[in-house]
């Protein structure tokens, strides 16, 4: 693993962009066992492609297949994409097809059927965590909320709740219209 790191910094070595040190410091930490698994994803390595016209022509192909192998490398830990559920994306703001509403607590490669239950478990269990608007659970900037276990359905098994920095849940209220709330 050291040598993907040891390639991408000599065919960088030549490349003046302000992103390098973050982009070969990511690439790093996606590789290092002892990074926590919440502090890195499959989307946050593809930011690596940012410093890609940067890279000199002759080492661009070889620069893709380095960000490629490491994310082969995330997969085979167990990451994964759309681990989220519908209640998770609009918690963020984000938005995806309204259609994922009738099933809001299940992942949605899941509903997909692009992952399995135990594979949705894994890249959770993985990331640990996402943000969320604090106005959904009381307070007034971006939080960090869990990313409940699911159940054999492939359903959280409750609402997620506000984390603290060790990843402890907190004691919060959630608001009135906080979206597909369990009772």
């Amino acid at each position: 693993m050291e040598s993907l790191i040891q390639e991408l910094t000599e065919i960088t070595a030549l490349v003046d962009d302000e992103r390098k040190e973050k982009v070969l410091g990511y690439v790093a930490k996606c590789l290092d066992s002892d990074t926590p698994t919440y502090n890195v994803s499959p989307l946050g390595l593809q930011n690596a492609f940012s410093l890609y016209r940067s890279v000199p022509e002759e080492h661009q192909q070889r620069f893709e297949e380095i960000i490629d192998e490491v994310g082969k490398k995330m997969h085979q830990r167990g990451y994964r994409e759309d681990y989220q559920t519908w209640q998770e994306h609009t918690l963020i703001g984000s938005t995806v097809w309204r259609e994922y509403e009738k099933e809001p607590h299940k992942p949605i490669g899941v509903i997909k059927g692009d992952l399995s239950v135990a594979e949705a478990q894994k890249a959770r269990e993985l990331a640990r965590r996402q943000n969320a608007f604090g106005n959904y659970f009381g307070l007034d900037d971006m939080v960090s909320i869990s990313l409940e276990s699911l159940d054999e359905n492939g359903n959280t098994i409750r609402d997620p709740r506000v984390l603290d920095d060790a990843l402890n849940p907190i004691a919060t209220n959630y608001s009135v219209d906080f979206p597909a709330r369990r009772e």
